[in-house]
């Protein structure tokens, strides 16, 4: 595609559209348009439900990809698209769909929002709109927050930018003609500088609003391409080009909106009622325990005092009653009492002498 906005048109060739077009340079793709639902002229394009009296509304576009303009041989021939919001530079390596010749697509996007928290949380994201080289009427993506902050850095000091930042300008603020070689050496060292602190700043945005796109692809027939417009006087000129062109509906598979929000998990006021309800649990549990510690230690002390005291007296009963058995117990008095027991070789009986003589 040429960067003149006057060959953009509704229907190829007749009513032009230029006021909804925007160019944009990405020096990986190259010239780029934006097409906004706000137009300049100040009308917003608007969806709502489909219903059966409605009118469609889905957006369509008729792409012609130019195979005859196209000289790079590295890569193929066709169109990179991306959904984006308004206020809002593309990011084409993120959200670029490739788009080829002779295919038709169906975009089916639904919106989602996510909104993060800065530092100190863990997702430590970037507000954009604090940044100084950040714009009111569109934030950048985070590859081109760090394209912005290193050119506001060349810009400041040296008064220059480096030729590889200087594309995205599509007007250069500076004069070629009055730039020294003292401000490119500036503006080269002043890249390298701010390499690694403008990645730092530009991390994720605290509200990324994104498109989720589902597609859906078949080939290009003519009744499609001839259906796009029904004067007579456009068919010749669209079935010449079939092979060129790629149609695209845009269309949303709901309008309602996904919003992820991250939220702290205490804010200040529920912080303290936590705290207070955490140690007013913690203080009863610690004084029940503290009872419970009084008794165990109060037992083993009572315990430790009345057990040599319990040992001694069974010891006084085992001298006074010495352990025998019946047997024992009869011979025993039989030698107090009668002192007349003779004991006679082992495996014989016992006899029992009264007034024995010598």
């Amino acid at each position: 595609m040429t960067p003149r906005s006057d060959v953009l048109y509704h229907d190829i060739i007749t009513i032009a559209c230029d006021w909804r077009f925007d160019l944009y340079f990405d020096p990986d793709f190259g010239n780029c348009y934006s097409f906004s639902a706000r137009g300049k002229n100040g009308d917003v394009l608007s969806a709502s439900e489909a219903d059966f009296w409605q009118d469609e509304n889905d957006l369509i576009l008729l792409l012609d990809v130019e195979l005859e303009e196209f000289n790079e041989k590295r890569r193929d021939p066709g169109l990179v698209l991306t959904v984006h919001g308004v206020d809002i530079l593309p990011d084409i390596h993120t959200d670029g769909i490739q788009v080829e010749p002779g295919f038709n697509y169906n975009f089916a996007v639904q919106q989602s929002i996510t909104k993060l928290l800065p530092f100190p949380y863990k997702t430590n994201c970037t507000d954009f709109s604090t940044l100084q080289w950040v714009s009111e009427d569109s934030f950048p993506s985070p590859r081109m927050c760090t394209v912005r902050c290193s050119q506001y850095f060349q810009l400041s000091n040296c008064g220059f930018v480096t030729e590889r930042l200087s594309m995205f300008y599509s007007a250069l603020p500076w004069d070629p003609d009055e730039i020294t070689e003292e401000q490119k050496d500036c503006a080269r060292k002043m890249e390298r500088k701010t390499k690694l602190y403008c990645k730092s700043l530009c991390g994720l945005p605290c509200e990324d609003m994104r498109f989720e796109v589902a597609v859906d692809t078949r080939h290009l027939t003519n009744e499609a391409v001839l259906s796009f417009n029904p004067r007579l006087e456009m068919r010749e000129i669209l079935r010449n080009r079939r092979d060129n062109l790629a149609m695209v509906r845009i269309y949303y598979k709901s309008i309602e909106r996904k919003i992820y929000e991250h939220v702290p998990k205490y804010d200040n006021q529920e912080l303290f009622s936590y705290l207070g309800g955490y140690s007013g649990v913690w203080l009863g549990f610690s004084l029940l325990n503290m009872y419970e510690l009084l008794e165990i230690v109060v037992a083993t002390i009572k315990f430790a005092l009345t057990k040599p005291r319990e040992q001694t007296t069974s010891d006084q009963k085992i001298q006074k009653q010495p352990f025998c058995t019946q047997n024992s117990k009869k011979l025993f008095e039989d030698v107090i009492v009668t002192d007349s027991l003779v004991f006679v070789p082992k495996n014989q009986t016992l006899w029992k002498l009264k007034n024995r003589k010598p």
